[in-house]
């Protein structure tokens, strides 16, 4: 009895690491600059008031991806954008408060 648990357990996870050699190549640390580098940009602009960053940094920390995912952060930053007209995160606020994420749900 134990040998079969044994057994299948080894049949069923095997596939999960049957693809271990991509995990051993180098990661390229340039990436990562760049997209460090792009992200600061991003940040400087949208605290310098740049409608279109602020839409960004939103969208980057809704995701979390890059940063910390921080979704009353990104409303935030989406609330700063459509305060300036930008109609992308006009929507985005719409649908945020339609759906009741992280405020109060405002139909």
């Amino acid at each position: 009895m134990n040998f079969k648990v044994v057994f299948l357990s080894l049949i069923l996870i095997t596939p999960v690491f049957s693809d271990t050699g991509n995990a051993t190549k180098p990661v390229d640390s340039s990436k990562f600059k760049d997209v460090k580098l792009k992200i600061l940009k991003v940040i400087r602009s949208a605290k310098s008031g740049n409608a279109e960053s602020q839409l960004k940094l939103g969208m980057i920390l809704t995701k979390g991806t890059w940063l910390k995912e921080d979704k009353k952060k990104a409303i935030e930053w989406w609330h700063k954008a459509a305060e300036q007209g930008n109609v992308k995160a006009q929507l985005l606020l719409g649908t945020v408060y339609l759906d009741g994420e992280r405020v109060k749900k405002d139909l």
